[in-house]
């Protein structure tokens, strides 16, 4: 169908209206929807899309605000605080009134929808009557007369094209906004012991969003969230997963003028992550680190009589695996990395190999007879630092979480180990996109990914390059040469290989989120 974009546009899809870029106000658009997308097209060129609803509302996108209005919008509290006291007295007790208490002082929310959004596209047949009055309800004692007074004062240059009574309409979107943060919530799923809680609770004080914070202790849990229609703003995939994300076209390609400090995160990881269905433009690196295995030398030598080898052989090789069975060996909790170390380990490359040889090695590593680890991340550690587990396939934050007593030894075996890449991702059904944005730009600050990489034992994505960022983490010390040179990324399962192995390997077949 046609509509028009007007000064004040707001068309009509089943009752719910959708914004487009505010530059096409009095311009003709295409709207086309499906069951699940609404598109609105302009001169045949994509200009906007958004998830269909089927109830009243509006779906806005903040960058299609045009720029004063973004402005106010994601001014914090603490600023329009600052702003309203260099204004003057009454606009500063007027802001704190409704800012104090958004909930019984809140700010008609049509007057921001119809007055203050000249970018949402709109039928002809929509009429409001309130189209163009600025009304709040105002701080007792404070007059209309006091604020418009201070706006004599306040420079042109600040104010942009706002005047007189579109100033006091600045103020009340100001206020407006501040009301609907106050209810605002964003939805993240991450992985299980990943992040400094005193950060999730600086965002949620410096913004006064909520966090609705989730988390999943394997990749299939993640995979099946997805594949049930679950909603979340920011979930956290790693890079095996990301080929069929973006190929399912699950993911949002993120407006990276949304993400300014994306551009602290280290070139290195971006170009790996490119290799992946150019993930690039899908994802933000948050954290990575290394595969590799974890051994109690004291428990180990003693079952091996022997000391213990820098080698995938203490866990791979038959003989050697029998004999740590008694304590507790495990071959992790992932099983496309304990298959892609056990065909490294092989000299085979899944790129290399048809369905039947991959099968054959399956078999081998089920022949094995050792586990792999289905309780959680925290059993897991406290059964390493207990001496349960004598050796394992692990990450290397695990280990380093684990190594409370010294007893542990992690290492890149000679053979070598993977390397991984844990990135923020926004899925195309996130019911707040606005808010995925801030929550993904926060943990991107340098001096919050150090507090959650301090809190984790993992590394950040931030460019340790950059002598400020050393500085943060002046006490990690770096990968060699070498062990950089043994890293290897998992290579992705096809669908042959996949059902060939899950016949012999039903932990595979169970996992199957590529």
């Amino acid at each position: 169908m046609y509509a028009s974009v007007s000064m004040h546009p707001l068309a009509t899809t089943a009752n719910h209206h959708y914004s487009v870029p505010s530059r096409l106000v009095q311009q003709q658009v295409d709207v086309r929807a499906t069951g699940e997308v609404v598109e609105v097209f302009h001169n045949h060129l994509g200009v906007s899309s958004h998830t269909r609803q089927y109830v009243s509302g509006i779906s806005m996108q903040p960058e299609h605000r045009p720029p004063n209005h973004q402005y106010y919008a994601e001014s914090e509290p603490a600023a329009l605080l600052a702003w309203g006291e260099r204004v003057g007295p009454a606009l500063l007790r007027h802001l704190q009134y409704h800012l104090t208490y958004p909930s019984s002082r809140a700010v008609p929310t049509h007057f921001l929808h119809v007055s203050h959004c000249p970018c949402i596209l709109q039928n002809n047949r929509y009429k409001n009557k309130n189209h163009g009055k600025a009304r709040t309800n105002m701080l007792p004692g404070t007059r209309r007369s006091e604020l418009l007074n201070e706006h004599r004062r306040v420079s042109p240059k600040r104010l942009g094209r706002y005047r007189k009574g579109s100033w006091l309409a600045g103020v009340y979107l100001i206020l407006t906004m501040a009301h609907a943060t106050a209810g605002e919530v964003v939805r993240v799923l991450n992985w299980a012991n990943y992040v400094d809680p005193g950060v999730l609770q600086d965002f949620e004080r410096d913004t006064g969003i909520k966090v609705d914070y989730s988390e999943f202790h394997s990749a299939a849990e993640l995979d099946t969230a997805l594949a049930a229609g679950q909603r979340f703003d920011v979930i956290v995939p790693s890079d095996f997963q990301l080929d069929q994300l973006i190929d399912q076209q699950r993911l949002v390609e993120l407006d990276l003028n949304r993400l300014p400090n994306r551009s602290q995160v280290s070139s290195e990881l971006l170009a790996r992550i490119t290799a992946r269905s150019r993930a690039d433009r899908f994802v933000a690196p948050y954290m990575w680190g290394t595969v590799g295995l974890v051994v109690n030398e004291e428990l180990a030598s003693r079952l091996l009589q022997k000391p213990v080898a820098n080698s995938w052989s203490v866990l791979f090789d038959p003989a050697s695996a029998n004999k740590l069975k008694s304590c507790g060996a495990t071959l992790g909790s992932v099983p496309e990395q304990a298959l892609s170390l056990f065909l490294n380990y092989k000299g085979r490359s899944l790129q290399n190999q048809n369905a039947r040889v991959v099968q054959k090695a399956a078999h081998e590593l089920d022949a094995l007879d050792l586990p792999l680890w289905t309780g959680s991340f925290s059993s897991f550690i406290a059964d390493l630092a207990e001496g349960r587990i004598c050796a394992a396939i692990t990450w290397n934050g695990i280990a380093a979480t684990a190594n409370t007593k010294g007893n542990l030894r992690y290492s890149i075996p000679q053979e070598g180990g993977l390397v991984f890449i844990d990135s923020f991702a926004i899925p195309r059904n996130a019911p707040n996109q606005a808010a995925a944005y801030r929550f993904i730009d926060y943990m991107l600050r340098p001096a919050n990914a150090a507090r959650n990489a301090k809190a984790t034992h993992f590394t950040p994505s931030l460019d340790l390059e950059q002598p400020s960022n050393q500085k943060l983490l002046s006490e990690r010390t770096p990968l060699s040469s070498d062990e950089k040179r043994r890293l290897f990324l998992p290579e992705r399962f096809s669908t042959e290989q996949r059902q060939a192995i899950g016949k012999v390997w039903p932990p595979l077949s169970s996992a199957a989120h590529e």
